[in-house]
């Protein structure tokens, strides 16, 4: 019966061991940098996305926009899509409303 506890034991400590983890996970995360944006209608607003840390090269965020507003008709975008430059962790784009 010891040899039993004692064999358990050291198969639970094993997994124990070995299901640790340091998280070393180089994914990039984005995200906005605010949680809502609003276009007021006068004056443009500026959109910008954060990485987790640094980029190594240009990377490119692409998006889509959704609403009743039509493009080039109600707004107009300084890009089509988020580049964050080398070495950079932020991009941003600017709305502007039209009349």
């Amino acid at each position: 019966m010891r040899n039993l506890i004692l064999l358990f034991s050291l198969f639970l400590l094993t997994g124990i061991w070995t299901s640790c983890s340091d998280d070393d996970d180089d994914t990039l995360e984005v995200s906005f940098a605010k949680t809502a944006y609003f276009l007021p209608a006068n004056e443009p607003v500026k959109i910008e996305v954060t990485a987790n840390s640094a980029v190594a090269e240009n990377t490119v965020v692409k998006f889509g926009i959704t609403g009743s507003a039509v493009k080039d008709e109600d707004y107009t975008l300084s890009a089509e899509e988020f580049v964050i430059p080398a070495g950079g962790s932020s991009a941003s784009i600017e709305v502007t409303p039209k009349d």
